[in-house]
């Protein structure tokens, strides 16, 4: 469902360039900003055909991996980085919620004490480790009201994305780590220019195949 949303857009909308210009009646006290289209890249020929041919076998329920992963690619091509712009909104299209899995996971992430670890608390579980990109799994412990950090990858650095119960605890306090490791983009607007994501083979090898050489 994800891809064929993807190749939907390429081939209905392309990929439309565009920029932030200043609304008309802004002030310096309440500037507000409107998204310009400048222009429009349109899918190749070729690639606009084998598009819409894996849409073909998408929709008859006739698909198979191989046709969904060159979806993949042929949308990561026509959108680069761009494209994870449009699987935030797809993601979370319908006010998408936690799931109860989330919330069970969520549940056995209380602080607890370890006897053979020694003193003190320990999270709930030592890590969480996801390959979605949504932060439904944050969200599930913010229900909680667990304090918790979401970590993924920016540019070649590790960033963090604490709540705001793990603001206020700081660095040094107790908290739910959750490692995203194909890519971070939770519901709230969030630069993700520079945040890295796997979603096409070609991510996926630039990521993995050196270390499988290796």
């Amino acid at each position: 469902e994800l891809v064929r949303q993807l190749l939907t857009i390429a081939v209905e909308k392309g990929h439309e360039i565009a920029e932030m210009e200043r609304a008309p009646g802004s002030t310096g006290d309440t500037i507000e900003f409107k998204r310009r289209v400048v222009g429009v890249k349109r899918l190749e020929p070729s690639a606009d055909a084998e598009t819409r041919n894996i849409l073909g076998l998408i929709n008859g329920k006739a698909v198979d991996t191989e046709a969904l992963m060159r979806g993949a690619q042929l949308c990561y091509d026509l959108f680069g980085q761009h494209l994870f712009a449009h699987l935030t909104e797809i993601l979370y299209a319908g006010d998408r919620q936690p799931s109860a899995t989330h919330h069970a996971i969520a549940e056995l992430a209380h602080p607890q004490r370890v006897l053979d670890r020694g003193a003190g608390l320990f999270p709930g579980w030592e890590c969480i480790v996801c390959y979605n990109y949504d932060d439904l799994m944050g969200e599930a412990l913010d229900a909680q009201q667990l304090p918790r950090v979401a970590w993924a990858m920016r540019g070649d650095e590790v960033a963090g994305d604490p709540n705001t119960l793990a603001q206020k605890g700081g660095r040094s306090s107790l908290y739910q780590s959750i490692y995203h490791l194909h890519g971070y983009t939770p519901r709230r607007p969030f630069l993700i220019t520079h945040v890295r994501f796997v979603f096409s083979t070609s991510q996926y090898m630039a990521v993995y195949a050196a270390r499988r050489q290796a």
